[in-house]
């Protein structure tokens, strides 16, 4: 992929880039330079930063990067994300933290930490898991955060796994 994309660039161009194969259990991931994905687990307090063992460069840059395995559980959350999460400023020049805020707003209804739930009641289920306002509560703490107007474009893909597979 790196050859081929090298092939189109110029000197200081670079694409960072997470690639994502999930099954049964597990996610398998490949991270050219890109922020790593954060996990949040039912059984773990707070989000875990899945960093691999080793940096690899993004690619135009000419990466080798190793394969990182992550295990999921039933209820086990994968958030991927793009710079513009993590590097949205407030008015002070702070930068977005993931933090217990974060934690809440992605978290299962009714197993975030205390005083942080998002709201609504706990699921019947684990299919009955909501995603999208995980997202959207995300979205809406950033945007919070930069005091109402974003100046860097922004991707969040939730990921939860599903009985067998993964959403």
């Amino acid at each position: 992929m790196d050859a081929r994309l090298s092939r189109d660039m110029e000197i200081e161009d670079f694409v960072t880039v997470v690639l994502a194969e999930f099954a049964p259990g597990e996610v398998r991931i490949v991270n050219c330079g890109h922020h790593p994905p954060v996990k949040l687990e039912t059984d773990v307090a707070g989000l875990q930063i899945m960093t691999p063992d080793g940096f690899s460069p993004p690619l135009g840059l000419h990466p080798h990067p190793a394969r990182q395995d992550i295990v999921l559980k039933p209820g086990d959350r994968l958030l991927f994300y793009t710079d513009g999460l993590v590097e949205t400023r407030d008015r002070a020049g702070r930068f977005f933290d993931l933090g217990d805020r974060v934690t809440a707003a992605v978290a299962l209804p009714g197993l975030a930490p205390a005083g942080l739930a998002p709201p609504g009641p706990a699921p019947v289920g684990l299919a009955s898991a909501d995603l999208d306002g995980a997202v959207k509560r995300l979205a809406r703490l950033l945007v919070e955060h930069a005091g109402g107007e974003l100046t860097d474009d922004v991707l969040l893909v939730l990921c939860e796994p599903q009985g067998t597979g993964v959403i």
